[in-house]
Order: structure tokens, then C-alpha cells, then sequence
């Protein structure tokens, strides 16, 4: 097979979205992607990223390849877990402590540091809309996290989250509980539980 075929091939199994990381991966020398790009087949999205013009922009994705530590939290998360059905404007992050998170200053992200040690603590993998796998919290420590976050978050918007979550069969107050010891906001998290459930 051709390179040029197999790029076209591995482009398609992305579902048009690619990165120069990718493609040497696969064996590809990295010029087919510019002769692609001259040719207006794919689109460069920034440094090592392109898309198909006939695939859609999955933000989310887009912003972790751009980032190898960042993992989506809070309002993100709830969207992503289907506890909140509003879509954020602003993609939330978090990233270890000493990250230094300055590429994404003209984005619409914002960005939470946390101790490296409880910087993976409840990381998961969940697909976005368009079916792409990203790293985030699991749902136990997306609420830990908003309960941590409650000045910067709207009230509603957390109650909201807890009361979704604990009316569902998929639960486990155990983990947040857990959690929310590591996080140092166990106290916190038992009164708004008591309050909710």
C-alpha cells in the first residue's frame, strides 16, 4: 500500500481528525500530511493537527492532544457524564501543579492545579459527542471536585449534579466519600449528602 493511501485510510479510521504523532506512528512520513494540506484535502488546525474538511471540530478532543496532562473536570465533566445537560462555554481542566497550561491562553478553557499526587485520582476515559475518546473524571470525583471549586461554581448547577447523581442506580457514596477524605473535603461533602439525599 501506498503512503499516501495508507494516510488517507488512517485519516478516515479517525474520523478526520489527525495528528503528526499519529501518522509517524503508523509508518508515514510526516510530508504526505503537508502535500494533503497544499492540496486543501485536510485543514491544519494548529502545530501537528489536521482535520478533514468533511469531518466535524470535536473541541474537546482537540484541547487534550494539546495538552498530555490535562484531564476534564468539573463542569466539563458533569456534561461529559451526562449530569448536566448545558454544554459548557468555557472547557474545564485540571493539571498537575508546576503545568505550565500558557498554550491555551487564548482559548476558552479554564484551568484547576492540583497536587501531583491526587492529580489522577478518579481518572477515567469517556467519548465526547462525536465519539472520541478523552480523559476525565469519573462522576464520583467531578463531584468532589465542584464541592472543592463551590465559590467559582453556581449553586444550582451543584446541587443539581449531586441530586442526578444520587437518584441514580449507578451511585456509590462510598467512592465519594473516599475521595473526598483524599481531597481533604470530607466533612464538607457528608453535610451537602446528608442535605441531598
Amino acid at each position: 500500500m501506498n503512503q499516501m493511501k495508507k494516510l488517507v485510510d488512517l485519516i478516515d479510521q479517525n474520523k478526520g481528525l489527525i495528528t503528526t504523532g499519529q501518522v509517524e506512528a503508523a509508518g508515514v512520513h510526516r510530508k504526505y500530511l503537508s502535500l494533503m494540506a497544499k492540496e486543501g484535502e485536510i485543514d491544519r488546525l494548529s502545530q501537528g493537527i489536521y482535520l478533514s474538511p468533511k469531518a466535524f471540530e470535536d473541541r474537546l478532543y482537540l484541547f487534550q492532544i494539546r495538552s498530555s496532562s490535562g484531564i476534564y473536570s468539573h463542569e466539563t465533566a458533569l456534561f461529559l457524564h451526562g449530569l448536566s445537560d448545558r454544554e459548557p462555554i468555557t472547557y474545564m481542566m485540571t493539571v498537575p501543579t508546576g503545568y505550565n497550561a500558557g498554550h491555551f491562553k487564548n482559548d476558552p478553557i479554564k484551568i484547576f492545579y492540583i497536587k501531583s499526587e491526587l492529580h489522577k485520582l478518579g481518572k477515567s476515559m469517556v467519548e465526547t459527542s462525536f465519539g472520541r475518546p478523552v480523559r476525565c473524571y469519573d462522576r464520583e470525583r467531578t463531584l468532589c471536585d465542584l464541592i472543592r471549586s463551590r465559590s467559582q461554581m453556581e449553586q444550582i448547577l451543584v446541587n443539581t449534579a449531586i441530586k442526578k447523581y444520587l437518584s441514580s442506580k449507578e451511585k456509590n457514596v462510598s467512592l465519594i466519600l473516599c475521595y473526598a477524605n483524599e481531597l481533604g473535603i470530607l466533612k464538607i461533602m457528608q453535610s451537602y449528602l446528608e442535605v441531598l439525599l
